[in-house]
């Protein structure tokens, strides 16, 4: 505590699965107790390196490679890393003094809660997936906290820490409103979060030639996530006489979640916490290289409460998504039943209930 006020630091990094968390749990404790400094650590090369300063919060750098990524060599080399890296957590810990660290996954929290661990700070981890992360099994007996998104993860963790929150989602997604109306296109929202997914791009396109006598029912909205790919898609939609709008990333996802009836998406943690509370209907394309088939099991439990589609990636075809979009245009009850199902598994209060813990266990500090 620094002038008598509390400092919580927050450990995300690389993708947008880990970071967008992260700032959802900031927006929570800056709305919880605006007194509270709010600082990031990250790596230089991720995402967060520029998005978190862009959105006006701290944030201070620590390197990290992951130990999946990269085949045997590169996984040992990065558990070499890891005393290297405390030992830097160590004395970046020692300068912003923090009273609580939280992780929400990425390059930066194993080292940070094992240093913060080591100086008696008080420490948590978030678990947003629907199966532990094999980092967070690890992390959680050097934490006081495991807040986790679903409660088929919950057995992972000892139960004297763990709390069932969901998945933290940002204050914008939580205000999102439609404007849906039965005399416009039918808006279909695709992304493959901050990095983009090929396969759903790839997808898509092959779509168009099977949707040809809907184009003027269907408006496209499409994260491509490579800038180069831009000017290819946005062609081809043209082409096809598809109303469409192809960017490569946005922050402005709350924005689009207002315009979409439909999302095409991976089955991260974020991406269905998101769309559950913004009551996006959605066709989940669990991503078949995920760590124990986790994006599975997170879009089965949307999929559940009658929310959202599941389709193998190996069986989504342009033919097979074209069928799928054309039975909602001509059966639009289908996606009004699905929006409200997505009430029972929605967390709107998941940022809100992590923000109070931390800063109710930083001040027991």
């Amino acid at each position: 505590m620094t002038d008598g006020k509390l400092k919580i630091m927050i450990a995300a990094g690389g993708t947008g699965g880990h970071v967008f968390p992260g700032i959802a749990i900031a927006e929570a404790i800056r709305d919880a107790d605006s007194e509270v400094d709010v600082v990031f650590a990250g790596t230089k090369d991720g995402i967060e390196s520029k998005l978190i300063p862009e959105l006006g919060w701290e944030i201070v750098h620590i390197g990290s490679r992951s130990t999946h990524a990269g085949g045997f060599i590169n996984r040992a080399l990065s558990y070499l890393k890891v005393p290297v890296l405390v030992l830097r957590a160590l004395k970046m810990l020692g300068r912003e003094k923090p009273d609580a660290v939280i992780g929400t996954g990425g390059f930066a929290v194993g080292p940070l809660v094992l240093a913060a661990s080591l100086k008696g700070i008080p420490t948590a981890i978030v678990e947003p997936n629907a199966v532990a992360g094999r980092a967070n099994k690890k992390l959680a007996r050097f934490v006081k906290k495991v807040f986790v998104g679903f409660p088929t993860a919950a057995r992972s963790f000892p139960e004297s820490k763990v709390m069932v929150t969901g998945a933290p989602v940002r204050i914008s997604i939580s205000m999102v409103k439609h404007n849906r109306s039965s005399d416009r296109p039918i808006t279909v929202l695709c992304y493959g979060g901050s990095q983009g997914a090929q396969a759903l791009n790839e997808v898509m396109v092959a779509m168009t030639s099977h949707i040809e006598k809907y184009a003027d029912r269907i408006r496209i909205i499409h994260q491509v996530g490579r800038i180069e790919a831009v000017e290819k898609t946005a062609d081809i939609y043209k082409r096809a006489q598809l109303e469409a709008e192809v960017f490569p990333f946005s922050n402005r996802i709350a924005d689009l979640y207002c315009e979409a009836d439909l999302a095409i998406a991976r089955a991260g943690a974020g991406t269905v916490a998101e769309l559950a509370v913004a009551g996006i209907p959605a066709v989940l394309v669990p991503l078949p290289q995920a760590v124990d088939d986790h994006q599975r099991v997170n879009a089965q439990q949307v999929a559940g409460s009658g929310g959202a589609i599941v389709i193998d990636q190996a069986a989504l075809t342009g033919e097979a998504l074209a069928k799928i979009v054309i039975d909602f245009l001509e059966n639009p009850e289908k996606l009004k039943r699905m929006h409200e199902a997505l009430a029972s598994v929605a967390k709107p209060d998941a940022s809100s209930q992590i923000a109070r813990e931390t800063i109710a266990m930083a001040r027991r500090k």
